[in-house]
């Protein structure tokens, strides 16, 4: 007994013995979007906080195309910093999943000697699947 497709009209609906599985994420792109964030760190808004759901694959890529300085992730509720990264190479990423909703900063320097105006941080709003 294999799987079945059940129609050409419903993407990702695969019915079994019994079961019917919808998956969402290849029917659904914006849930998709939600769930899989990719941050470029040279594009990512300032201003406005990023917000992605708890417990999803976060990607940083440096596409600055130099060495980031010192990059932290700190979660701002507590006060807490929850990691330092010395150097991040140009079009390298780092891969991050939040356990804990809340809010978080991340901030770079542009240079290594980590003058106040070459620091970069953004924010992060990290929030439950319930109320993504």
């Amino acid at each position: 007994m294999g799987l079945s497709k059940v129609s050409e009209g419903w993407a990702g609906l695969i019915a079994l013995p019994g079961f019917i599985f919808l998956c969402l994420l290849m029917s659904n792109p914006v849930l998709a979007e939600k769930l899989e964030h990719v941050i470029e760190l040279n594009q990512v808004s300032f201003d406005t906080p990023v917000r992605v759901v708890q417990d999803a694959p976060v990607t940083l890529r440096n596409d600055w195309g130099i060495p980031l300085h010192q990059t932290s992730i700190s979660h701002l509720d507590s006060g807490t910093s929850l990691a330092r990264v010395q150097k991040v190479m140009a079009g390298q990423t780092l891969s991050l999943e939040f356990p804990r909703e809340g809010a978080y900063s991340i901030c770079y320097f542009l240079t290594p000697e980590q003058q106040p105006e070459q620091e970069r941080c953004f924010y992060l709003t990290v929030v439950s699947l319930k109320t993504a």
